[in-house]
């Protein structure tokens, strides 16, 4: 009998190998709700340091909620437990904080009535009102 490292599972494996396994991404971009704990901030780290910054006020779909000064939209919804930013225009799957480099276009949000925005770049600001885009976005 092999190591069970190198066995491969009859379930995963398709004619060309493994296939990805989906179900982590699914788990990853739950909404708020379902995401348990108050603060999903790095408090601590090995090898960074993180500045305590003044607290700012900004609104996610009506609700109210609060960042660090300094921070993108897109690291204070993560804290706040957000993980469901967008769904996929053409195949409706949901997509969350993914490159942070603002690559991707997965972030793409409505920042103050203006859609299309990549919350992963854009600076978080008082007062901000945040909301998710349904398909392209429409400007009002």
């Amino acid at each position: 009998m092999k190591p069970q490292s190198t066995q491969r599972s009859r379930a995963v494996q398709g004619k060309s190998g493994l296939r990805p396994n989906t179900a982590h991404s699914v788990i990853s971009v739950v909404d708020s709700d379902s995401v348990p704990g108050p603060n999903r901030r790095i408090g601590r780290h090995p090898i960074l340091t993180f500045e305590e910054r003044g607290a700012i006020s900004f609104y996610f779909e009506g609700r109210p909620m609060t960042g660090r000064q300094g921070e993108t939209i897109a690291a204070a919804l993560a804290a706040n437990g957000v993980r469901l930013f967008r769904h996929a225009e053409k195949t409706g799957r949901p997509r969350g904080f993914f490159c942070a480099v603002g690559k991707c276009a997965s972030c793409l949000m409505v920042v103050d009535g203006q859609p299309n925005t990549m919350v992963c770049m854009e600076p978080l600001r008082e007062g901000a009102k945040v909301e998710r885009q349904s398909g392209r976005g429409k400007l009002l």
